[in-house]
């Protein structure tokens, strides 16, 4: 099962301590990329879907990727290793809803994947720690040229790299990074924030459950056991998970657990480099004035900074029921109580794993057995007690 050996690796996101800030959780880069001689995966036939498999997964193959990785086609896994592999990150929702032939290439590391006929032929990401985009682009950018090497890619010397959907004709590349705000979040700031962002190409969103997005999971007529669709139905309520775009689109005030994410507007009539810097440059300003209204906070009263991370540590180690929203804003909590230095016996790799383990899929995989919403609840907050003590 493919989702044994990943739930015993963590991806580096998770583990590794950012040097720049620790309100940059992780960045993700995608690069979207189509086969010159075929339509669009939403207007081909079964036959040229499978062409398209074919052509990638021999490109992977001879240029011997698969020593680093593996080829899943997705018809042979389950619904839940799809979710559990969104949840990582290394799928994206439209990717699982799209119909026809399709597969996905995941690195052992888990820190890139190939996702293969979703909206395009073809979309290669990468994901880091922190706000090191430059990282992420030099992996990204090595797995272009390696492909392009073997494979036709569609391109207007006007326009650029061709994709089906608008925002990603030009570059074809989507940046994201995922910021934890809290205290920006106490006020109207960050709506303020989001408008100016706006201006220099970077749009700003909150995250939310994957459920309220409009999208859920299709699990009625995939031939899978009831059980396996009432293990399906409530982890997807109860999971971060990652369109096409790579973030997921709320409004501000909807985010939850204080996170936030930058993406870039659009990718058209900019360079590969001015993108990453205007996502970078959002970024870096938020943390500036995050940590700047922290020291504010920490002027006006330190209390209620304490009270807030003692309730949530509280919570933590001793409810015997954390709902999905509720174990999002413990893990803010507790993320800023190691970001301030508050809390020193817990380190910010434990706090990344609580984000990553809490979701629905990774606690139905967890749990063994088909259980509702209720037994998921029970499995969070042993899973808060576990990486806490």
């Amino acid at each position: 099962m493919l989702v044994d050996t990943f739930r015993q690796q963590a991806p580096a996101w998770t583990t590794v301590n950012p040097d720049d800030s620790s309100a940059a959780i992780f960045s993700q880069l995608s690069l979207c990329r189509n086969l010159a001689d075929l339509p669009f995966p939403d207007r081909c036939t079964i036959d040229e879907l499978e062409t398209v498999i074919e052509r990638v997964h021999g490109a992977i193959e001879n240029l011997n990727l698969l020593a680093k990785g593996s080829w899943y086609p997705l018809d042979e896994l389950t619904p839940l290793e799809r979710q559990f592999l969104m949840e990582r990150r290394l799928l994206d929702q439209e990717f699982i809803t799209s119909e026809g032939p399709r597969g996905v290439y995941v690195a052992e590391d888990q820190n890139s994947s190939i996702m293969v006929n979703g909206i395009e032929h073809i979309t290669m990401r990468s994901i880091v720690p922190g706000l090191d985009l430059n990282a992420a682009w030099s992996q990204l950018t090595a797995l272009d040229d390696t492909l392009a090497a073997t494979l036709d890619f569609a391109f207007d010397e006007t326009l650029g790299f061709l994709t089906s959907k608008m925002d990603a004709v030009g570059t074809g590349l989507k940046a994201v990074v995922f910021l934890h705000l809290p205290t920006l979040n106490l006020g109207d700031s960050l709506t303020r924030h989001a408008t100016g962002l706006l201006d220099h190409g970077v749009l700003m969103n909150g995250v939310n459950a994957g459920t309220e997005q409009g999208t859920p999971m299709k699990v009625q007529d995939l031939g899978y056991g009831p059980q396996e669709e009432l293990l399906l139905e409530h982890s997807n309520e109860q999971s971060l998970v990652c369109n096409a775009s790579g973030g997921i689109a709320a409004a501000i005030q909807d985010a939850l657990g204080d996170l936030f994410v930058l993406r870039n507007q659009r990718s058209l009539g900019v360079s590969e480099e001015e993108l990453l810097f205007q996502v970078r440059n959002g970024a870096e300003s938020l943390i500036q004035d995050e940590l700047a209204a922290r020291t504010q906070q920490e002027a006006e009263g330190q209390r209620s900074i304490e009270d807030r991370i003692g309730r949530a540590l509280g919570v933590a180690r001793g409810a015997k029921l954390i709902s999905f929203s509720e174990g999002l804003s413990l893990i803010s909590s507790l993320r800023l109580g190691v970001e301030t230095g508050r809390l020193t016996n817990i380190a910010i790799a434990d706090v990344n794993q609580l984000l990553l383990m809490t979701q629905g899929a990774h606690l139905a995989l967890g749990h063994g057995e088909a259980c509702d919403a209720w037994t998921l609840t029970s499995d969070r907050a042993d899973c808060f007690q576990k990486h806490l003590d």
